[in-house]
């Protein structure tokens, strides 16, 4: 098990941490990790060679939506502190079988945003297509 420690972020203070991870802490995107401070964070610090570690984790725990059903709050939906170290301690016990899947999940997410893009391609060629098809009959 990895130690790590959360606490949240305050931009008046400016407590940005060198290796650490930032989690949204409200909204639909809760738990999303990033590397840089948003401005409802959670700061997720750890040793410098774990935050790639706790980033896969993080991400996938947001990606399956593991977040979202611990969430509290009717009008502005937020994840509690402790309940955030609970998911993540009930995850962290095996950290051997995550970091061998790290590449492959960077792979995936690479080739997701191939995909996107090439869908995105595609939506233009069909506009100008029809563009096309409009001025030569005109």
């Amino acid at each position: 098990m990895r130690s790590y420690s959360v606490y949240c972020y305050n931009q008046a203070k400016g407590n940005t941490v060198a290796s650490g991870i930032y989690l949204l802490s409200r909204g639909r995107n809760t738990g999303r990790p990033a590397f840089s401070p948003n401005r409802n964070s959670i700061v997720l610090k750890c040793a410098p060679q774990d935050v790639e570690y706790f980033y896969w984790l993080c991400f996938g725990l947001w990606k399956a939506g593991i977040f979202r059903q611990i969430l509290t709050g009717s009008v502005i939906e937020l994840i509690r502190l402790g309940t955030l170290r609970k998911v993540i301690d009930k995850v962290n016990h095996n950290s051997e079988l995550l970091t061998d899947k790290i590449p492959t999940l960077q792979a995936a997410i690479q080739l997701e945003q191939n995909y996107v893009q090439q869908i995105a391609k595609l939506k233009d060629l069909q506009i100008a297509l029809f563009y096309q098809y409009m001025k030569e009959s005109a």
